[in-house]
C-alpha cells in the first residue's frame, strides 16, 4: 500500500493501512498549533512572505520556503519580534532537515540544537523545549534499536548513531531540564 501523505517523512503507511505518525509529523502538527496564535503578528508586516513560504511548502519547493524564513527570520530578529523569529526558525529547522532526509536522520537533532545556540537570549526557552520535543520524539521512534545497540567504549563520543538508549536517555533529560 502507498504512502497516504504528500511528503513521504511525514507520515508511514503500515501493514494495517493506518498511518504511523512520525518525528516530522509531530513537528509539524506543534508548529501549525503555534502558527495559529501568530496570524496577528504575521499581519503587521510579513503576512505576504509567510503565505509564499507556506505556498512554496505545498508545491514542495523547499529551498524558495527555507530563502523566505531566513529574511522572516531576520526581519523579525530586527524589529524584536521573538515569537515571529522563533516560529520561523522552528520551520527552518525543520525544512533543512526535510531536505536531508533520510541520507541524514539525526539532522533534526542536530539543527534544533544548533538553532538554541544562535538563539537570541528571548528565543532560546522555547527553542529549548523545541530541541527536547525532538530529542524525545526520536529516542521514542528509535527506541527499540537504541536498546539493543552494545554500549560503546567511551559512551559512542558525539555521533548520536553510536549511542545506546541510556546515553540518549540522559541527553534527552538534559535537555528537558534546560527547556
Amino acid at each position: 500500500m502507498g504512502s497516504l501523505c504528500a511528503g513521504r517523512e511525514a507520515c508511514a503507511v503500515v501493514k494495517s493501512g493506518v498511518m504511523r505518525p512520525t518525528l516530522l509529523t509531530g513537528i509539524v502538527v506543534v508548529l501549525m498549533a503555534l502558527g495559529l496564535g501568530m496570524e496577528g503578528v504575521r499581519a503587521a508586516g510579513r503576512k505576504g512572505e509567510w503565505k509564499a513560504v507556506e505556498l512554496a511548502l505545498k508545491e514542495e519547493r523547499p529551498v524558495s520556503a527555507l530563502e523566505g524564513l531566513r529574511r522572516i527570520e531576520a526581519g523579525a530578529r530586527a524589529e524584536g519580534v521573538w515569537d515571529e523569529a522563533v516560529d520561523a526558525v522552528m520551520r527552518r529547522v525543520v525544512t533543512e532537515a526535510r531536505i536531508a532526509g533520510n541520507d541524514d536522520e539525526t539532522a533534526l537533532l542536530r539543527l534544533s540544537d544548533q538553532a538554541v545556540e544562535e538563539g537570541t537570549v528571548e528565543m532560546r526557552p522555547v527553542l529549548r523545549a523545541f530541541a527536547a520535543a525532538n530529542w524525545s520524539q526520536w529516542s521514542r521512534e528509535k527506541r527499540w534499536e537504541l536498546m539493543e545497540r552494545t554500549e560503546v567504549a567511551g559512551g559512542g563520543g558525539d555521533d548520536v548513531m553510536l549511542w545506546g538508549w541510556a546515553r540518549v536517555k540522559v541527553e534527552c533529560e538534559r535537555r528537558f531540564a534546560a527547556a
